[in-house]
């Protein structure tokens, strides 16, 4: 899969220093033109497999290569400079920087730490010696100048003085309000954990009127079950031992994605493989592949 499919796209779209680096335009209007080219390298690319496909390998590149495409164009266009055209864009942006740099250094710095301590040392501890590095407290010229007991006396307001005391304070706040919210994520699980099994009793007694819930012994029953029968039966094999079964596929129509039901035998098909999946199953994937795309 890397080789076919990963691998290549990496080198495309430039991921992780792949690809021709070294002429690369680090501004907002060469990052514009980068996409707007690679896009049209990605959809002529993805034409040729979906419409000419050798294989059903091919076929799975052009299905890829269209989300890709996809994603891409939904990325950008929530950047208003990307949505403009080029004669709009002209000479703005050229100075602005692409990266935070000032979030990076503070990241290379933690980074830094985090490698000279082993990796063992907390955050509240890092963070109180970027707070000594940043004040420059221990190596201030006026306090290296001073006499042991003043250094000491220094250091010791530095530690126990009231405004540190204020600041303690206000980290306790924080971090008991952090306390808190663990508290309260850890309730909201165990009200979801009995949510979901009160909606699991509920499904079954549904299936219990039609003679459910389905089992590998009466999958001959499926037939006479009506649509919503068949929904109650996926609802509860889903909260039970197939979480991942499908009623509903998604579709591009009119350039946009939508859901479509599956047809009744399709629902059928779905609890039959979930409860007693087939034997006779192709092993070919370009065959597989050639099926479903």
């Amino acid at each position: 899969m890397g080789e076919l499919m990963i691998f290549p796209m990496m080198e495309i779209l430039g991921i992780d220093k792949r690809g021709d680096e070294r002429n690369a335009d680090r501004t907002w209007a060469g990052v514009k033109g980068f996409f707007d080219s690679k896009l049209v390298d990605l959809n002529e690319l993805m034409v040729e497999r979906k419409e000419h496909p050798r294989s059903g390998k091919d076929r799975l590149e052009g299905a890829v290569i269209e989300e890709v495409i996809d994603a891409v164009k939904n990325q950008l266009s929530k950047t208003d400079y990307f949505t403009r055209s080029e004669g709009e864009t002209s000479g703005e942006m050229k100075y602005a920087p692409l990266t935070n740099l000032g979030c990076e250094s503070e990241f290379s710095k933690l980074d830094h730490q985090i490698k000279a301590s082993g990796g063992s040392t907390s955050i509240q501890t890092h963070s109180r010696k970027n707070i000594l590095v940043s004040a420059g407290l221990l190596v201030d010229s006026d306090f290296e100048s001073k006499s042991l007991e003043d250094r000491n006396a220094s250091w010791k307001w530095a530690r126990c003085s009231d405004e540190v005391k204020k600041v303690q304070k206000l980290e306790a706040d924080f971090l008991a309000t952090v306390r808190s919210a663990k508290k309260l994520a850890l309730r909201k699980k165990e009200d979801l954990k009995k949510k979901r099994a009160s909606k699991t009793l509920a499904v079954l007694e549904k299936c219990k009127t039609h003679g459910g819930p389905m089992t590998p012994n009466n999958l001959e029953a499926l037939s006479e079950l009506n649509e919503n029968q068949l929904l109650a039966e996926i609802s509860y094999l889903r909260l039970t031992i197939a979480p991942d079964i499908r009623q509903m596929r998604r579709v591009k129509a009119d350039g946009k994605f939508k859901m479509e039901k599956f047809s009744m035998d399709e629902l059928r098909a779905s609890i039959r493989n979930a409860l007693r999946p087939e034997d006779n199953v192709s092993t070919d994937i370009d065959t597989l592949l050639m099926n479903a795309l």
